[in-house]
């Protein structure tokens, strides 16, 4: 079973103990697509896939490797060698692919008073004089505290939590170097 690194899930299975031989190609690409998907790749599965299989055969273990072993699947599903093997990879595609050129472009505007009212689930709210809405939700209680905090302040002349329904998003390097959206 293989698991998702961020949630925990099963997201794949290959059954090892059936009649017919596991298939390591299957396994091999489904880290691959897995890291492409990670990482916001749109082509060249078929150059990571190369790149994968002999990271996996050569470098990951102590020694050399045959994906058709069904003890190296079993192995690879192991959630300390999936986690090297993401980190390893998804790090050195960054650091090929990613580079900071210093420099801003605003490529459109918002106009937040087009934010279409959105339905929310009963949570907790602050009531808003500074917002161009009458109530600020809130999914914590930091932003909570936050929002009182923005009302209080005798500087603050308005402010305004960003939604999904406004659309608007800034794309930043995380920690692990992947490309992220706020």
């Amino acid at each position: 079973m293989f698991r998702d690194i961020n949630t925990g899930e099963i997201s794949h299975t290959t059954d090892l103990d059936s009649a017919g031989p596991a298939d390591g190609s299957s396994v091999i690409g489904w880290f691959t697509r897995k890291i492409m998907a990670d990482l916001r790749l749109v082509g060249g599965f078929d150059i990571l896939f190369g790149k994968v299989k002999s990271y996996v055969e050569d470098v990951l273990f102590e020694r050399r490797v045959d994906l058709d072993d069904p003890n190296v699947l079993r192995n690879l599903s192991e959630a300390g060698v999936t986690k090297v093997l993401f980190e390893t990879l998804k790090g050195a595609i960054n650091r090929l692919t990613i580079s900071d050129s210093g420099t801003t472009v605003v490529q459109d505007h918002i106009k937040v008073s087009a934010t279409r009212p959105a339905v929310v689930k009963n949570q907790p709210f602050v009531h808003a004089r500074r917002s161009i809405f009458n109530k600020v939700v809130g999914d914590s209680g930091f932003e909570l505290a936050f929002a009182e905090f923005l009302e209080a302040a005798d500087d603050v002349q308005a402010f305004y939590k960003n939604s999904e329904a406004t659309g608007f998003k800034i794309e930043y390097q995380s920690a692990s170097g992947g490309i992220r959206n706020y």
